[in-house]
């Protein structure tokens, strides 16, 4: 599809399998968890993205390297940071709320995309401070105090408290987010970013819960977008094939359109 905009995806990523299993989202960041990826694999990720999108605008996430930033395609880098690295540049990806330390060191005119709402697990976890995402975050070594604070809370109020959440903010994903947390995405004029391919595919939604979720961003009259995430989450990253799942889960051909046109998503 030329000249659309896909609002989201990993070019460090192209080329390697799909682990994508349709168990949950637990199973799959174990497997991802795994990888340990090869400069030279990046590489030829990053130019098997160029000439996939070549002809789109995309959003694109880099922790080491990015095709947008070595010139290969159109669109924003967004530097992905996890756990506690530092910030860069002007665009920043902390990859999930509760995978970043230091969210209070971004600077809050950045240009901000970030991971939540994706999985029930992940919404357990902002509930009670424990659960299987809870579990996985110990052990990969993150204090307890920080799975503490999170507890009684959600990513979008996070986000708020810190000044992060905008006109410059999208949210990835979001399908399993409280109504109170799209209320506030659509106070502050942020961005959503379906990608659901992905979701499918991982399998950590079901069609009655992203109909329902889906139903109540329209509503809000939030700003959507589309992207077609990792190619280590999505059996196709066809951005044709996400926008036709999506009018399958009944939202109209006009608001897919306006999604795949969303330039305000990736800050152009």
């Amino acid at each position: 599809m030329n000249g659309f905009i896909n609002a989201h995806t990993h070019s460090e990523w192209f080329g390697a399998e799909c682990l994508a299993r349709g168990d949950g989202m637990i199973p799959w960041l174990r497997r991802v968890l795994a990888l340990e990826p090869k400069d030279s694999d990046l590489g030829k990720g990053l130019r098997l993205c160029g000439e996939a999108m070549k002809d789109q605008i995309i959003g694109d996430y880099g922790r080491f390297r990015s095709a947008v930033a070595e010139g290969l395609v159109k669109g924003r880098h967004y530097q992905e940071l996890i756990r506690d690295d530092v910030q860069t540049s002007d665009s920043v990806a902390p990859h999930a709320v509760h995978t970043f330390l230091r969210l209070n060191e971004i600077a809050p005119d950045s240009f901000i995309s970030v991971h939540a709402g994706e999985s029930e697990e992940e919404m357990e976890l902002y509930r009670t401070g424990s659960g299987p995402m809870a579990d996985l975050l110990l052990e990969r070594g993150f204090p307890a105090s920080h799975l503490e604070r999170l507890a009684g809370s959600s990513p979008m109020r996070i986000l708020d408290e810190h000044k992060l959440l905008g006109p410059r903010t999208q949210i990835v994903h979001a399908i399993h987010l409280s109504e109170d947390d799209f209320e506030l995405i659509a106070e502050r004029k942020a961005h959503i970013v379906l990608c659901p391919v992905s979701n499918r595919d991982i399998g950590c939604v079901s069609r009655i819960q992203a109909e329902i979720a889906i139903k109540k961003m329209i509503k809000l009259g939030i700003s959507l977008a589309l992207g077609t995430d990792s190619p280590l989450s999505a059996t196709t990253l066809s951005i044709e094939s996400n926008a036709e799942l999506l009018r399958a889960l009944g939202v109209s051909k006009i608001i897919v359109d306006r999604m795949l046109a969303n330039r305000a998503a990736i800050g152009l």
